[in-house]
């Protein structure tokens, strides 16, 4: 008989990792942070759902010498990095013209859930911003999420980047029943 510690998800949610399909476990991940614990965690909770190509390195100078020569299509970016910050890294990606796929898509990962990096990472041109510590069941659902539905990108003279609205879903309910038909 199992012990209760060999069926239970360790305190985690009750939702226990899978493999994920092969839309996701056949990309490629680049992990860019500074401290190598945290990218190892990061790349367990990758691997805890078969995601196994994985790429890690330690600043944005270096991450962007990878995207210039192999194929990287999700990127995992710490906030703080060693050369540049994360902002900076983002805003090279999405501008520079070396960088092969400048609409990949690209997570910001931080120790604090600021208002003010927040907003800076969504007006840099990221796709997510998660705040550590995370669950891999939520790395993974963020993932998904942008692979399956991914946003349209938009270029203009101020932004780079996914659209920031995720879906027009028209009037709020219950607008189109008003009796004196105001739409207003």
């Amino acid at each position: 008989m199992a012990s209760s510690s060999e069926t239970r998800s360790h305190g985690q949610d009750d939702e226990k990792p899978f493999t994920a399909p092969p839309e996701l476990t056949e990309l490629v991940y680049i992990i860019i942070d500074g401290n190598r614990y945290l990218r190892e965690t990061i790349k367990n909770a990758l691997y805890a759902y078969g995601m196994r190509n994985v790429v890690e390195v330690d600043d944005g100078i270096a991450a962007l010498k990878v995207l210039q020569n192999t194929r990287i299509d999700v990127i995992l970016v710490n906030y703080e990095l060693p050369l540049m910050t994360g902002i900076d890294f983002t805003m090279r990606v999405r501008r520079c013209e070396d960088i092969p796929d400048p609409e990949i898509l690209l997570i910001m990962l931080s120790n604090s859930s600021e208002k003010g990096k927040i907003i800076a990472a969504r007006n840099a041109g990221v796709h997510e911003f998660l705040a550590k510590p995370f669950s891999p069941q939520t790395l993974y659902k963020h993932i998904r999420t942008n692979i399956f539905n991914p946003r349209k990108f938009l270029r203009t003279e101020t932004y780079v980047g996914p659209d920031r609205r995720w879906e027009n879903v028209g009037s709020p309910d219950g607008v189109e029943r008003r009796a004196d038909g105001d739409q207003s």
